[in-house]
């Protein structure tokens, strides 16, 4: 992805910014159908929002972290690629909401990538935001899941 730094950048990623706004159209009208708010972030990524419930799409990252958003357009999306999804992706749950279902991670896989994301944080603000939301999670989590989820990842000495 490129980062903004003049007009001259806007005018010849011009067809970028467009692409990015057709691929939200469709989602646009599910989610605001569902009642959420569309919120678009500087970085071209559109999270939505609802009471207090915010959703936001990720994909799986590889390496460095070049690229601030994804389109995703079998979705209709636009994502944030985040390090560490597949532990996201491999322990999901259904949500049914009369006839929309919903595929989430549990709750303890999220502390697993969450405490996995804090210790590569360079900023100590948002490391510290990432091991308090963990706790908070942590503190209501399944034992037996936790295990799980750490018990299927081999790490690195």
């Amino acid at each position: 992805m490129f980062k903004v730094r003049s007009e001259a950048d806007v005018i010849g990623h011009a067809d970028r910014f467009v692409e990015i706004r057709q691929v939200m159209n469709t989602m646009l009208l599910v989610m605001t159908g569902l009642g959420y708010i569309p919120v678009m972030m500087q970085s071209g990524i559109c999270k939505y929002t609802r009471e207090n419930s915010s959703i936001e799409f990720v994909v799986h990252r590889n390496g460095g972290s070049d690229q601030d958003v994804v389109a995703v357009k079998s979705w209709n999306v636009t994502a944030v690629p985040l390090p560490f999804v597949n532990i996201l992706l491999d322990f999901p749950f259904t949500a049914d909401f009369g006839g929309f279902r919903l595929k989430a991670p549990v709750p303890e896989a999220y502390v697993v990538q969450k405490m996995l994301i804090a210790q590569r944080r360079q900023g100590e603000s948002r490391r510290d935001k990432d091991l308090e939301q963990c706790s908070v999670i942590a503190e209501r989590a399944d034992d037996e899941r936790l295990a799980a989820v750490v018990g299927s990842f081999r790490f690195d000495n």
